[in-house]
């Protein structure tokens, strides 16, 4: 199924679908908010800041790849989708003008790596700290979902969560997400030994 973008204003403070277009800025922005991992003691992603310095070359390599992805449909593997949302303290053209397109938030959906999972799609958000707090989370999971909702082919909404990220099990509980299992020491970032939460949305 396409994308609806019709009725949605990029412009505004409100998530708005992901345009292929856009996809160099939502690289670098989620490359910037990766980098903030672990600052003042919070770590809310598997990796590390050194993890994210890589050339040019593979840069442009990670914006083809979902370049392709947005495009893929969703009956074929490995599709893409994101939701995203710009500053809105800043003028379209100064957000246009930044290297992250002023993005300060993002939930992308991933179809399934087989034909036997496509019934089934992950879900990984990320905010800015600055922009937390603020309702723009349960902008983008209420969108997302009520957008998955309307894929027939899709059952189920997948999600794993690190355990003592309190505030994002709180969001994913009050969308109707339930707890499935839980790894203990299933990472280790920046020497601190964490677990992780899978949890499912089940749409129909």
């Amino acid at each position: 199924m396409t994308l609806n973008l019709q009725s949605v204003d990029p412009s505004g403070p409100c998530p708005h679908w992901l345009h292929p277009a856009e996809t160099s800025a939502f690289v670098e922005h989620v490359r910037r908010h990766l980098r903030g991992n672990g600052a003042h003691g919070v770590v809310y992603a598997p990796v590390e800041a050194w993890e994210l310095d890589e050339p040019e070359r593979v840069h442009r390599r990670r914006v083809q790849a979902w370049r392709r992805a947005l495009k893929t449909p969703l009956h074929r593997t490995n599709w893409r989708r994101a939701l995203v949302v710009r500053d809105p303290g800043l003028l379209l053209a100064e957000a246009q003008a930044r290297p992250d397109g002023g993005l300060v938030g993002h939930l992308d959906l991933r179809g399934g790596e087989t034909p036997a999972d496509l019934h089934r799609c992950t879900l990984a958000m990320g905010l800015e700290p600055a922009f937390r707090g603020r309702g723009l989370g349960r902008l983008l999971l209420l969108e997302a979902v009520r957008w998955a909702r309307a894929q027939p082919g899709l059952a189920w909404v997948d999600l794993s969560v690190f355990s003592h990220n309190h505030a994002a099990l709180h969001l994913y509980r009050r969308a109707g997400f339930v707890e499935v299992g839980r790894v203990a020491d299933r990472f280790r970032v920046l020497g601190a030994e964490i677990d992780d939460v899978g949890m499912v949305l089940r749409l129909r």
